[in-house]
């Protein structure tokens, strides 16, 4: 399937600067990259006269597990390279003077920064925006608070370690949005949080799924084995223990499913845990680990293969395999945590469940396998919505407002 750009749109922002959090690999003259935002990027920048984004950078040989970048639209200027947010803080004191140096000289060829946290270099950014007289806009996406809370590891010091950086990354959210034209929030539960800071906030999306994955079909479930299907990093908080015991509940009671996990491994030692508990429930021919499975068609072949897609999360931000699974007709059961209960009409568009609840979980998906016309509803009306969850129609939005924001001379809010 094509993923080739559609036609050119009026530029309506200036040469643009983007601040990214998502590192990149260089191999020769190709970039690579583990996010595939850079898509939402792409979208992005053809309503901009011209286009940057600014990520951490790495050169390599080879790319490893990173997804080749589509750079057509797009410069890309490296900063240094870390795999996490602690070893930026651990460097900083060497490498903040070249920050500002070449934050200092991007200025010069652009007219618009936007920064999209978390990002630990958002504020150096800022800074020079300020400095350079340059209007800033700012795209949060996600409390990253409650995210680096939920995510950490066991350890005692890891925990601790990650609550105080995601105050500091809170902290520097609002210090950039009291200088920012314009604040996109992916959810409406931010809204108190940021609105006393800018006077121009909405509700925005950055989403990498473009028009041309969508794929319309009537129905699921027509005939067993019935395939469900978990899109997520393999991480203690996406619930994959609970997900595991529905699925064995629903073995029990007769049912025949059978669950693929797509999703990179960030933690070996506790796939290998994954791994166990399969085994320990007899569930090794039920379900399959794929590992890191590229956006593209590998990805959406298993959408359109699903016949449940479910969201287990012990908590979420919005994730994007909500819209994805929509664009694919595959009816969502998840878990009411985060933004899900605002993005989900219960019997609607999905069905909701507690988390870390296996077997509210399993009667679910039986309620989706056995009720056709609650099925058939959902995946009509999740589809009807997949066309406004699409790249191209949220970076038109986007840039749209943020050009207004620049023309009515948008300040913070008080």
């Amino acid at each position: 399937m094509s993923n080739s750009p559609q036609s050119a749109a009026t530029p309506i922002l200036p040469r643009t600067l983007i601040v990214l959090n998502e590192a990149f690999v260089q191999v020769g003259s190709d970039y690579f990259s583990a996010s595939v935002w850079w898509r939402f990027a792409r979208c992005l920048a053809r309503h901009c006269r011209a286009t940057t984004l600014y990520v951490p950078l790495e050169r390599r040989d080879e790319p490893g597990d990173a997804f080749r970048v589509e750079t057509e639209g797009l410069r890309i200027v490296g900063r240094p390279y870390y795999r996490r947010i602690q070893e930026y803080y651990q460097n900083l004191s060497r490498w903040r003077d070249p920050l500002r140096r070449q934050l200092a000289d991007l200025m010069a060829d652009h007219d618009l920064v936007i920064c999209r946290m978390p990002d630990p270099v958002a504020k150096l950014a800022a800074h020079a925006a300020v400095a350079a007289g340059r209007p800033l806009a700012l795209f949060i996406g996600g409390d990253v608070r409650v995210g680096s809370i939920a995510t950490e590891a066991r350890s005692v010091m890891l925990r601790i370690v990650g609550r105080l950086l995601g105050h500091l990354l809170r902290r520097q959210e609002e210090w950039v949005a009291r200088r920012a034209c314009f604040v996109g929030l992916w959810d409406e539960q931010m809204k108190p949080r940021f609105a006393p800071l800018c006077s121009r906030v909405e509700i925005c999306q950055s989403p990498t799924l473009t028009a041309d994955w969508l794929f319309e079909r009537a129905d699921t479930c027509i005939q067993a084995p019935f395939r469900l299907l978990r899109v997520c990093q393999l991480e203690p908080v996406k619930g994959l223990e609970a997900f595991f015991d529905a699925v064995r509940r629903l073995v029990e009671a007769g049912r025949d499913v059978h669950l693929d996990v797509a999703g990179g491994i960030t933690r070996p030692a506790y796939a290998e845990e994954l791994r166990a508990r399969i085994a320990s429930a007899a569930l090794g021919d039920r379900v399959r680990l794929k590992g890191n499975v590229p956006f593209g068609p590998e990805l959406f072949a298993l959408y359109r293969r699903a016949d449940v897609h479910v969201i287990s999360s012990k908590w979420e931000g919005l994730p994007r395999c909500l819209a994805e699974a929509r664009a694919s007709c595959a009816p969502t059961v998840a878990t009411a945590v985060g933004s899900l209960p605002t993005a989900i009409r219960d019997g609607e568009d999905g069905l909701l469940v507690p988390p870390e609840n296996p077997a509210a979980l399993a009667a679910a998906i039986s309620r989706l396998i056995d009720d056709g016309e609650l099925r058939r509803r959902i995946i009509r009306n999740g589809y009807a919505l997949a066309p406004r969850s699409t790249a191209e129609y949220h970076a038109e939005r986007i840039a749209r407002l943020v050009e207004e924001a620049m023309l009515s001379g948008a300040t913070k809010g008080r």
